[in-house]
């Protein structure tokens, strides 16, 4: 609960006269009773915070595991290794000769000690090391099992993470479904900040096949927002027009997909998530971390598995297809349904990230993801209102990045990506 209540004290700053920006209340939807909704005291519409805690979930890591994904990782060709993690996969290399050699050096003055050098420390020399040595490996031990462990064990479809990874999204679509069908919520933003960005990507795409066909029976079908966006579409995949000429219909695309989402509300969709934001988000790195290189990542994309934003049609090169259903009086409509591969024609997604440069300033595990996801994500470039080097990662609604009148603050940029005092509450038919 600390992450959710910083989070919510950023996006909701205390009232007149420091009054609480929020209270909580039990959480009816979760099965965590640890756990506890929060609400904002100020503002409209009304907004619940819940906090999707899943590293309980998480089994602790091991070497062995960390080990086997690290060197998945640095034996990718160089090419396949995004710019930005180059000079990681570099120092990867590096320690790996250097390691080597260290043993091979030790290995061969065992053998024959008379090969030692002078300079070579003695044995009592060397044994004064081994605590500083231990508690080197221990500091070390702590971050890679506590962080890079989690990476390691969500990120490879491995048989012995299968289980942690579907523990993990069962109760993340479990809860999404809870709150979908309690009835009482307009809209559902997902939030995720790293490794988290890429379970909310996960839970989109996987309840998205769940829901995107519960549609109501509406009696005259309104399809004028989909053709809108599926116009928009037709510009953005026009491979004869330049980037430049995209850009009015990269600018409209935000609204469009918002408005098919009113839209589909009022036919009666069950789709509630109108929003992704991914803070300092890995999928960045995506051809490395969900696919075995860039040729792979874009056949994933291309079969679907994939979503990508704005969403590619289907292989019959249709966003849409149609569902008959029968009136009350007998009489017989047809609405569209959309098909597998687009929950981003109906979810805004927003990006915010911090720079990275030379490793170790800004945020060496998210980047932009428009490159990769396509131009209907909104990259936004935030800035640290201090130098904190790779500790940016962690600032993304930092109490010290709030100030409103910087250019780059990212707690602004996350406010407008939330959008919470629009609310976007649409007047869902009543016969469907």
């Amino acid at each position: 609960m600390a992450t959710l209540r910083g989070f919510v004290s950023a996006v909701i700053p205390p009232g007149d006269g420091g009054l609480a920006s929020y209270y909580n209340k039990p959480d009816p939807h979760g099965d965590n009773y640890e756990l506890r909704r929060l609400v904002g005291a100020s503002g409209r519409p009304k907004t619940d915070f819940f906090e999707f805690y899943w590293a309980h979930l998480m089994p602790v890591a091991t070497w062995q595991r960390i080990i086997a994904w690290a060197r998945l990782l640095v034996l990718r060709p160089r090419t396949a290794i995004p710019v930005q993690l180059r000079a990681l996969w570099w120092i990867g290399w590096a320690a790996i000769v250097a390691a080597g050699t260290v043993i091979a050096t030790m290995s061969v003055f065992a053998l024959a000690p008379d090969l030692k050098p002078g300079w070579w420390p003695a044995t009592g020399v060397a044994l004064t090391a081994v605590p500083a040595i231990a508690l080197l490996l221990g500091l070390l031990q702590g971050l890679f099992l506590s962080y890079v462990g989690d990476a390691a064990i969500y990120l490879s479809a491995h048989p012995r993470t299968v289980e942690a990874r579907q523990d993990i999204r069962r109760a993340g679509i479990a809860l999404l479904e809870r709150l979908h069908e309690s009835g009482e919520y307009d809209r559902i933003v997902i939030v995720g900040h790293s490794l988290g960005s890429v379970i909310g990507y996960d839970l989109v795409r996987l309840l998205w096949y769940r829901l995107r066909d519960k549609h109501g029976k509406p009696d005259r079908p309104d399809t004028t927002a989909l053709k809108a966006l599926e116009l928009l579409l037709a510009q953005l995949r026009d491979d004869k027009l330049s980037l430049e000429q995209q850009r009015p219909a990269i600018a409209a695309y935000r609204d469009a997909v918002h408005e098919l989402w009113r839209e589909q509300r009022r036919q009666g969709s069950a789709w509630l998530i109108s929003d992704f934001v991914t803070l300092g988000s890995p999928l960045a790195h995506a051809t490395l971390l969900l696919a075995d290189g860039p040729d792979d990542f874009a056949a994933l994309k291309r079969q679907n598995e994939l979503p990508v934003c704005p969403p590619d049609p289907d292989h019959d090169g249709d966003l849409t297809y149609p569902s008959n259903y029968t009136l009350p009086d007998g009489s017989l409509r047809t609405t569209k349904v959309l098909v597998d591969a687009a929950p981003f024609a109906v979810v805004r997604w927003t990006n915010l990230y911090f720079p990275c440069r030379a490793i170790f300033h800004g945020d060496v595990v998210g980047g932009p993801l428009s490159p990769l996801f396509g131009n209907g994500v909104k990259d936004v470039r935030v800035a640290t209102r201090r130098r904190r080097g790779f500790l940016s990662h962690t600032c993304y609604w930092s109490p010290y990045e709030a100030d409103t009148g910087r250019a780059g603050a990212p707690v602004p940029a996350l406010k407008v990506a939330l959008a919470l005092e629009r609310g976007g509450r649409p007047k869902v038919r009543k016969d469907g």
